[in-house]
């Protein structure tokens, strides 16, 4: 095998639940609480319902079933994860990592709980594989240039090798099934640019985790991929990437998992517009109520205007594209002094309100503040009223930025916050029990069970 695929055989072999310190036990089940609040956030919404509608068509046979986050039933695995990681993705409230690439890597827990039902893996099983699957998902972020790739390509291969940890396959397995995800699935980044392409938003890691599980039950039954996925002259690092790259020491002893420097969301948006909805925020309550804007000047960091500043991002014309337009989220929630659901609902988002104060957004970018990326993300906010009056704002950082973690009560609130619609307080309240005991779960299909909304 070569290097690369040696290197995340290596992470899987070196980390296990009983190596891993209490710290870091309580971060995963931290996110776990957060991720699953996301999920069931989105259980209505029409893209999930699409998902869901081909995952219960099809019927997991003994021992080979998987469910259906928020429903009795057992879907084939890769189905099931499929529709899970879209509920996950849907409603932009799941964590981030910010580096050279960006990418969601709690999209990968539908995964690693699927595989734990086909392999009877409890709960210690499932936050090893999680610490797992963000330490490889991460520090591919972290050192892998792939322009014109987006982070799905990633994905697949940190879910395939957390999945074949959790299914208890060989070293060698393991390496094919690693191979086998690297070779099959690459996401081209075209759909994140303009509108017409960004309902794929949802499913982009739903596909890649599919993918991943996918890979690893291929490897299970024996199917061997290339041995040398990265390092041949026609693999990943001549087609994919923009060279050879290492990966560094794994987290652990001296250094971070990288599962602590995920950015944990305070709103349901876009995680480069964290700081913008916070600066909004405070100057909606400073702002004079009978004094019309005339001015916004937002100063960011060149990520930030990438992902979110192009000119197409002044246009939004659907939930996906507002979450991802600057323009959109400073004006409304100036006007509104909130950002929620509510916020992204088609007759909010053609508000002719809107639409006039965002005419009056400028962007630009701050050298300095791009220098700062991805350790802050500062935006800085400057109205002028009618009568010349400026008033300013500006944030580095919210509550989940690494610097400032999210702490159990304020991810219990959430989790309370986005389930309402769908589960009791009762069974709100039996979920975070086991959730936050999850070491102590020898079934994972109790934690789906007390989830089924349906």
């Amino acid at each position: 095998m070569d290097q690369v695929t040696a290197s995340l055989c290596d992470y899987a072999d070196a980390i296990s639940y009983e190596l891993l310190d209490d710290r870091t036990h309580h971060r995963a089940k931290l996110i776990l609480v957060d991720s699953l609040a996301s999920a069931l956030a989105a259980t209505r919404h029409p893209s999930v319902d699409i998902a869901r509608a081909l995952a219960l068509q099809a019927q997991g046979g003994a021992g080979w079933g998987s469910t259906v986050l928020g429903t009795g039933h057992r879907s084939t695995p890769e189905l099931a994860v499929f529709a899970n990681c879209a509920m996950m993705r849907c409603l932009d409230h799941n964590d981030t990592y910010h580096a050279q690439d960006t990418g969601h890597p709690s999209d990968q827990i539908p995964g690693i709980l699927a595989a734990a039902e086909l392999s009877g893996a409890g709960g210690r099983e499932v936050l090893a594989a999680m610490v797992l699957a963000y330490e490889i998902f991460c520090r591919l972020c972290d050192v892998a240039v792939i322009r014109g790739w987006q982070s799905a390509t990633f994905t697949a291969i940190s879910s395939a090798t957390a999945v074949a940890q959790v299914l208890g396959l060989s070293r060698r397995q393991t390496a094919n099934a690693i191979s086998l995800a690297t070779v099959s699935h690459a996401a081209l980044k075209v759909f994140t640019h303009g509108s017409d392409g960004l309902m794929w938003l949802t499913y982009a890691d739903a596909n890649a985790v599919r993918q991943g599980m996918f890979a690893a039950l291929l490897a299970r039954q024996g199917v061997e991929g290339p041995s040398r996925p990265f390092e041949d002259e026609t693999g990943f690092f001549e087609r994919i990437s923009a060279g050879p790259f290492e990966l560094p020491a794994l987290g652990g002893h001296e250094h971070r998992y990288r599962i602590h420097d995920v950015l944990i969301k305070k709103y349901g948006t876009c995680s480069h517009l964290q700081t913008a909805a916070e600066a909004a925020l405070d100057l909606h309550a400073r702002l004079t109520p009978d004094a019309a804007i005339a001015s916004i000047r937002v100063v960011t960091n060149a990520r930030t205007i990438f992902n979110c500043a192009r000119p197409d991002r002044w246009h939004p014309d659907g939930q996906k594209a507002a979450h991802v337009s600057l323009p959109y989220c400073v004006a409304v929630v100036l006007l509104d002094g909130t950002i929620g659901e509510a916020q992204y609902a088609a007759d909010r988002i053609r508000d002719p309100e809107v639409a006039r104060l965002m005419k009056r957004v400028e962007v630009v970018e701050n050298l300095a503040f791009s220098d700062r990326y991805p350790a802050e993300s500062v935006t800085r906010i400057e109205v002028t009223d009618e009568h010349g009056r400026t008033l300013t704002a500006e944030c580095a950082a919210t509550e989940g930025f690494a610097q400032i973690p999210t702490t159990p009560e304020q991810v219990n609130r959430k989790f309370v916050e986005l389930t309402a619609p769908v589960l009791s307080t009762g069974l709100q309240q039996a979920a975070l029990d086991v959730l936050w005991n999850l070491e102590a779960l020898e079934d994972i299909g109790v934690l789906f069970r007390l989830l089924a909304t349906d």
